[in-house]
């Protein structure tokens, strides 16, 4: 997937100098390194963590704007209202499912709130299909701060805080 775009500002301030973003999804949270998919362990599209998902659902993390929603229906890039460019990509090599399993609930230009459902997707289906379902919560625009990193460890509820960014000096 592309670069969504250049944008310099951030969303949901917490301590001075750092940008807090919350979960899209529930379930345990794994470093990006450990996902099955060179382009992501070696944070080839960004920064963040990956969340092996308990439930088929995934919500938007922060008010903003649906970029862009593949014909695979897999994935889900998002800009906030003041710029962090999001990536959500469910599972692994899942592009080759060509959308089955997976029911999208916005398009490209919608706006969204937090906590709005985005995709909707049949876990246990996605399994015994035989493919992985670690997903990528990626930073698209991580060149624009400092670092990405997570803030939950075990596991994580959707809407609770997944990364923090630290602001560039």
């Amino acid at each position: 997937m592309a670069r969504i775009g250049l944008f310099k500002n951030l969303i949901g301030k917490g301590q001075r100098g750092s940008i807090s973003i919350a979960s899209p999804l529930s379930g345990a949270v794994i470093p990006l390194e450990s996902v099955p998919d060179e382009a992501f362990a070696k944070k080839l599209m960004g920064d963040g963590v990956a969340v092996l998902p308990d439930e088929g659902i995934v919500v938007a993390p922060f008010d903003g704007v649906v970029e862009t929603v593949p014909e695979s229906l897999h994935a889900v890039g998002l800009v906030s209202d003041e710029g962090v460019e999001l990536l959500v990509h469910v599972g692994v090599e899942t592009v080759s499912l060509g959308g089955r399993y997976f029911t999208v609930r916005v398009a490209e230009g919608d706006r969204v709130k937090a906590g709005d459902v985005l995709i909707e997707f049949d876990l246990e289906a996605i399994r015994a299909a035989g493919y992985r379902t670690e997903t990528p919560v990626i930073v698209v625009n991580g060149d624009d701060y400092a670092g990405a990193g997570s803030v939950a460890a075990g596991t994580v509820r959707r809407g609770e805080p997944l990364l923090v960014l630290r602001e560039k000096d």
